[in-house]
């Protein structure tokens, strides 16, 4: 620790992601790394992985599956979608739900070049329906606020739905499909990684390894 003592890292991650998990880790990356700079990049996971492959940046934090061939791969954390729905809608009382069930109420969706709006769209269409799109976002907070103010339903984490105000919306558990938020750290296989982003990487690998990472059980 500390043998770095100048340097650079640009670092990608997606605004939901970075909420969820980075701030401390980034706190002790400060800590241990005083002289380096730390660029931060908020853009949604695809985006994310494009810039690391340019080589715009050098670290990234993106949503899985992703391509192991272009990258580097560290998983960060395991987590699964929740539905939040407004307190009096029809749904909001029930133990679980399939997707299915939420044909009918349109979503509160995440911006299109957020890894998860197609993963969403794809789980719909294999549960026979298109859903009905109300809004887009990248924010997780503007999105518990539609839904708070009775626009449709969204599909956030259990990690970001552990915040949420549960006087303005209901949270129910997906039995079916399980859908799952798992994350991780990427960077270019193959490319040199200068000391800074590699020192970087390390500081997340050990964040990892004493649990930070983990999403804990339960809605």
């Amino acid at each position: 620790m500390g043998a770095v003592a100048r340097g650079r890292v640009r670092f990608g991650v997606p605004p939901m992601v970075g909420g969820a998990l980075f701030p401390p880790v980034l706190a002790a990356f400060r800590r241990a790394y005083p002289g380096v700079s730390l660029e931060l990049r908020e853009e949604g996971a695809r985006r994310v992985e494009s810039l690391v492959l340019h080589g715009d940046i050098e670290v990234g934090a993106t949503v899985l599956p992703t391509d192991a061939v272009s990258f580097e791969v560290l998983p960060l954390m395991r987590d699964v979608l929740l539905a939040v729905l407004h307190p009096r809608h029809p749904l909001a009382r029930r133990r679980s739900l399939a997707l299915r069930d939420l044909e009918s109420t349109p979503f509160v969706l995440y911006r299109v070049d957020f890894a998860l709006h197609g993963h969403i769209l794809e789980a719909c269409r294999h549960a026979g329906f298109q859903p009905q799109v109300a809004a887009e976002s990248s924010q997780w907070d503007f999105m518990a606020a539609m839904v708070a103010a009775d626009m449709g339903v969204a599909l956030l984490p259990r990690a970001i739905c552990r915040r949420l105000d549960r006087r303005q919306v209901r949270v129910v558990p997906l039995a079916d499909p399980v859908l799952r938020w798992d994350l991780a750290l990427v960077w270019r296989r193959g490319r040199y990684l200068p000391p800074a982003p590699a020192a970087f990487v390390e500081v997340v690998r050990r964040a990892v390894g004493t649990g930070r990472g983990r999403a804990g059980p339960g809605p």
